[in-house]
């Protein structure tokens, strides 16, 4: 090679090909990572680098991807097509799910971000990149707060509270802003746009076309004519009204909240209609509420919603296989936090006061007008219980007689006398082992988020024990109802117990829950000991618990003969179903342990007092006119309210000739007049209209609470009267009627004409 040829590496490589190739060996497994790996590792990290830095200083115009509401347009769209899980239905592989708190959150879900992405243009980065970038725009958009959507109910026996319970909890699992509570609770003075800016109303009636107990306040004052016109201007709202057509004023109550909130300003936002239990109203309410969700959702936008459940979009049915589950209702979450209490001293008051019940102060209450309630009732004197049965004849009969002595009480045949039961110790105290609770904890009750709880569990009468809400402030023994299976199912550890608890609340088994759960009729203890691996917390048992009712007994005397007593009588029920063995009434059964004992209680100790409240019913009357015949019939529940009758009737005639005056309005023979279990009755077609003036004190002047002490004043009990059959095995027709001891039913005695009759409480009541 000469000086002035270039040295090049392929002539060092054509010269020495053994080093050549001994370098190839030892630099090229060093230099390939770094070509196909490393360089093109650092350039990304340098790139996603600045672009990051670049769209933190806002300009996310070059990023290509869509703008903030075209994202959740998308995200709206995909999430309307996805399958029911979403909806508040759940897996059946046993595992926990957080339903309720995904539902609240606010944090846009790493599924929600990835799809997102997938929709950007080509010359958009991807991965990671694309994912950090749509986050940080997602937290800096500012969040359109959802209206507030509040249900309220008007509810007797539960069942507008159920669907009232179950519309907010698809609400809330939608991801809108909802809770449900009763009209009283809320609150008339709430009732603003602001507060609730859309309400659902779900309201039955009681009586002849009366406001549940838990609405009464708050529908006189929805109902005064002071209210200006425009005072609900701004409140959209939509009604479901439950009721009874045999029943002359049918859907009275909702019927009034819909044409009240028309005068005052409001605005419907979804059709309102009334459901006829005689028609069945599971089909109706079920495709009512499954429009409902669209218009919700409107409503909140403000947007136009569909007017009539028909014209709802409905979500596209696809074949579900056998082992799925079909419409599983959504998680009701619970709203409230059970606060202990520590102080050894306090818990002792509180505990002290609940032995000492009812108090010197409580037992020396008297009403100037003789008007009592739930919340305040008369403590009685029972003078006397007896078996009105033979012995061996397999029933017993009790009959009772309460001293009205001192309460200034006026009540007629007709009427209902009101008792406030409690629960069997026995049950309450395995109830609370199964739960592993200490009975003699004392708590109070605020919100989640340590907000005071206002009138939240009110008929807990909190601070309480824990022993003392489960025996006279929760119903233990009622049919569970679907909402209640639903929450149980979120505690079961066990996949199989959580899948049979989701079918039997499912729309999926309906059939099920008939034959298994109405008619077995099992306890809350039976659930659980039938379901071992359920373990829920006591505080959500405690608000999907409802109330202890009192139970109405129809009165069976007359004050013109017994000017200072009350008398009714009861069959002891007792009872067994093949699934879950004996069953045995609350109430019927705690009566007979405290007072069947004889004439006073027979025993060593005095009987205790009994709280007891009156329930007038104007409509349910026998006829002025002495000469009028009088046929009576009392289908299924006895005929108890008719003895009283008879002696009215009798007394009256003993009197004939001296002048009488009449003790409050009542009304003449009624022709075909039909009542609840309750002894509250409508006249379809009255020969003689009784008044409309009820007796029934209003809501505003219903004694609700005593503050003379701190053992009175811990709280009020709710009522929720439901129906209660006064039965007796036999009646006389003479003028002085009384119960003759035997068991064999006697006929009433003839009547010469039909032109007047009565006809007695039907075998069951209808509204909820």
């Amino acid at each position: 090679m000469t000086a002035n040829q270039e040295f090049t590496i392929s002539d060092w490589v054509v010269q020495h090909p053994w080093y050549a190739g001994l370098f190839g060996l030892v630099i090229m497994p060093v230099v390939l990572p770094f070509a196909t790996v490393i360089l093109p590792a650092v350039v990304g990290a340098c790139v996603l680098y600045f672009w990051s830095f670049r769209s933190s200083q806002g300009d996310s115009e070059s990023s290509g991807l869509k703008n903030v509401s075209d994202r959740e347009d998308d995200a709206a769209a995909r999430n309307s097509t996805k399958p029911a899980l979403q909806n508040g239905e759940v897996s059946t592989t046993g595992e926990s799910k957080e339903s309720s708190v995904q539902a609240n959150s606010q944090v846009p879900s790493v599924e929600k971000l990835a799809s997102g992405a997938a929709s950007a243009p080509a010359a958009a980065l991807s991965g990671s990149a694309a994912l950090l970038a749509r986050m940080r725009e997602e937290r800096a958009k500012p969040k359109a707060k959802s209206k507030n959507i509040v249900v309220l109910y008007a509810s007797q026996t539960g069942t507008a509270q159920e669907i009232a319970t179950n519309i907010a909890a698809e609400a809330v699992a939608s991801g809108l802003s909802a809770k449900a509570c009763g009209f009283n609770e809320f609150g008339f003075e709430n009732l603003t746009p602001e507060k609730a800016p859309v309400v659902v109303i779900v309201a039955s009636s009681t009586g002849d076309g009366d406001p549940p107990d838990n609405s009464a306040k708050f529908f006189v004052s929805l109902k005064r004519k002071s209210n200006p016109p425009d005072l609900l201007k701004g409140v959209r709202f939509a009604c479901l009204g439950l009721g009874d057509s045999n029943y002359t004023r049918f859907c009275a109550v909702p019927k009034t909240f819909c044409k009240r909130f028309d005068e005052l300003g409001a605005e419907r936002f979804y059709q309102c209609i009334e459901v006829d239990e005689v028609d069945g109203i599971e089909e109706t309410v079920e495709k009512w509420c499954e429009g409902l969700k669209a218009a919700l959702a409107s409503a909140c936008r403000d947007e136009a919603a569909p007017a009539k459940a028909e014209d709802a979009p409905s979500a596209p049915q696809t074949p579900q296989p056998a082992s799925e589950l079909v419409g599983v209702p959504a998680l009701s979450a619970c709203s409230i936090a059970l606060d202990w209490m520590e102080d050894p001293g306090k818990a002792e008051q509180v505990l002290a006061a609940e032995t000492a019940h009812p108090t010197e102060c409580e037992l020396q209450y008297r009403d100037p007008a003789g008007i009592y309630s739930p919340e305040m009732p008369f403590w009685a004197k029972v003078s006397k219980c007896e078996n009105l049965c033979k012995p061996g004849c397999g029933r017993e009969v009790l009959h009772m007689e309460v001293s009205l002595t001192g309460s200034g009480m006026s009540c007629h045949p007709g009427d209902a006398i009101g008792v406030l039961p409690r629960n069997s110790p026995e049950l309450v105290d395995s109830l609370l082992e199964r739960l592993g609770a200490d009975g003699t904890a004392v708590f109070s009750v605020s919100n989640l988020d340590g907000t005071p709880a206002g009138g939240k569990l009110a008929h807990l009468r909190w601070p309480c024990s824990l022993r003392s809400a489960l025996m006279s402030g929760c119903d233990l023994t009622g049919v569970p109802k679907k909402s209640l299976l639903r929450i149980l199912a979120e505690y079961c550890s066990d996949g199989g117990e959580r899948h049979r608890l989701l079918h039997l609340s499912s729309r999926g088994g309906k059939e099920e829950y008939k034959s298994d759960i109405a008619a077995g009729q099992p306890s809350l203890l039976d659930l659980l000991r039938r379901f071992p691996s359920c373990r829920p917390p006591v505080a959500h048992l405690l608000e999907a618990l409802p109330p202890l009712a009192p139970r109405m007994y129809s009165l069976s005397s007359s004050q013109l003969m017994h000017p200072a007593a009350a008398h009714v009588a009861f069959s002891v029920v007792e009872y067994a179903t093949a699934s879950y063995g004996e069953h045995r009434g609350v109430a019927t059964t705690w009566l007979k342990s405290l007072y069947a004992a004889g004439d006073g209680g027979g025993g060593a100790a005095a009987p205790p007092p009994l709280a007891v409240f009156l329930r007038p019913n104007e409509s349910f009357r026998p006829p002025r006119d002495l000469g009028a015949p009088l046929v009576m019939i009392g289908p299924g529940t006895g005929v108890a309210p008719f003895r009283g009758f008879l002696q009215e009737r009798a007394a009256r005639a003993a009197r004939r000739g001296r002048p009488s005056a009449p003790r409050g309005s009542s009304s003449g023979a009624a022709a075909g007049t039909r009542t609840s279990s309750t002894g509250m009755s409508s006249s379809p077609t009255a020969r003689a209209a009784p008044s409309r003036t009820s007796r029934r004190p209003s809501a505003a002047s219903r004694p609700t609470r005593c503050t003379c002490s701190t053992a009175c004043a811990r709280g009020g009990r709710s009522s929720a009267p439901t129906s209660s059959g006064t039965t007796a095995s036999s009646w006389s027709a003479a003028t002085a009627p009384a119960w003759p001891r035997t068991s064999t039913s006697a006929s009433p005695a003839s009547s010469r004409s039909t032109a007047a009759w009565t006809r007695g409480p039907p075998a069951r009541g209808s509204r909820g």
